[in-house]
């Protein structure tokens, strides 16, 4: 009888070396951008930034100061993760294909 090792990622610790090696030298800020200070602590970082990754809603661009943020330093690179619930390809817009039957032709 072989028996098999099961796959799993190789760890250092309790974290996986692919988690390690993707997140080096990443900061995370969590920040409530309603209150005036800590609207003021990420203005600072983001006055010292090269990039700055978030992911809110387009809606909630103005009222949270998104905007705002991103006129503080233009030549900062902004990446905006747009949550899947929102556009044309979302789940939620998408029409039930539940009800069709399955063409087998398409699976090629």
């Amino acid at each position: 009888m072989t028996r098999c090792a099961p796959l799993a990622p190789p760890r250092f610790g309790d974290d996986a070396t692919y988690y390690l090696a993707v997140n080096r030298h990443r900061r995370n800020v969590v920040a409530d951008l309603r209150d005036p200070q800590d609207f003021e602590r990420v203005a600072e970082l983001v006055r010292l930034a090269d990039a700055v990754v978030e992911n809110y809603l387009p809606s909630q661009v103005t009222s949270l100061g998104i905007d705002r943020l991103r006129a503080i330093n233009p030549e900062c690179v902004w990446v905006s993760i747009t949550p899947a619930t929102v556009g044309a390809r979302s789940p939620i817009n998408r029409p039930s294909t539940s009800s069709r039957k399955p063409d087998p032709e398409s699976w090629v």
